[in-house]
């Protein structure tokens, strides 16, 4: 309880993810490594406590991204965010969610998380711009 588990080792990119999304950070994690971008996996399946230390240990990979299938505001994505600010820690980072509105069309779960930018591709998308917009080393 508390503690992040690493699911992948990597040092250009952290993704980090709860729950069922999991699986597609995986993917998008061996999607990554085909095109030489190592992706640290990061399954953080408790919010409180949060696991610091390892957040910002993630950080030093100078990309992050979180994903979860929760609004924008007060998930996994809000806690990060937070623990990053409070420790003085910079990084590139994008936060990949729900949006705040209902979706009008209904649908299996993987189209849905298409609709919402939680498919795999856009997880690839997502960390190779980051990775794209030039160094920016975690500091401290």
């Amino acid at each position: 309880l508390g503690r992040v588990i690493t699911v992948r080792a990597g040092g250009d990119v952290a993704i980090l993810s709860t729950g069922g999304l999991l699986a597609n950070v995986v993917a998008a994690a061996d999607a990554l490594a085909g095109q030489g971008i190592g992706a640290r996996v990061l399954s953080v399946h408790t919010l409180k406590p949060l696991d610091r230390e390892a957040v910002v240990d993630a950080a030093r990979t100078g990309a992050m991204v979180v994903v979860e299938e929760h609004s924008g505001h007060g998930g996994l994505g809000a806690e990060v965010a937070r623990t990053l600010l409070e420790a003085g820690v910079s990084t590139r980072f994008r936060h990949l969610h729900l949006p705040a509105d209902f979706f009008p069309v209904v649908g299996g779960q993987d189209f849905l998380r298409g609709l919402a930018g939680l498919a795999v591709a856009d997880i690839v998308r997502e960390a190779r711009t980051l990775l794209e917009d030039g160094p920016q080393p975690a500091s401290r």
